[in-house]
């Protein structure tokens, strides 16, 4: 598993470039950008197409792309303590999607999408 956490604290961002880089390489499955504080996500992450377990959380997003949808062999995605106000209904797309933790956002309510798909939230 890539754990960003590794790394030093300085520009965020290009280590979480480098981590996304890293995962690439090794055709990981599991890839850990918690505790980044992120406010947005670089767009290479959507290419990681082998990933089932993403933790994004205890970062500063407020949304996710749309492009979330690409990531087609999620398993387990961890946003808990964001403050996202609102996911993509294409989040329903995510058919393999079992465990989603939304907890300490902002949300007000759930795509319609997700409520077939999702097993725990």
């Amino acid at each position: 598993m890539i754990n960003a956490k590794l790394f030093a604290e300085k520009d965020i961002k290009e280590i979480a470039l480098k981590c996304i880089r890293e995962a690439e390489r090794d055709n990981a499955q599991e890839l850990d950008l918690s505790r980044m504080n992120l406010r947005s996500l670089p767009i290479q992450i959507w290419q990681l197409s082998n990933l089932s377990v993403l933790n994004l959380s205890n970062n500063n997003l407020r949304s996710i792309s749309s492009r979330i949808r690409q990531l087609t062999k999620l398993v387990d995605l961890n946003l808990y303590d964001n403050g996202l106000s609102h996911l993509p209904k294409e989040i329903g797309q995510l058919t393999n999607l079992t465990s989603l933790d939304l907890s300490i956002n902002r949300l007000n309510d759930l795509p319609i999408e997700i409520w077939g798909t999702v097993q725990k939230i």
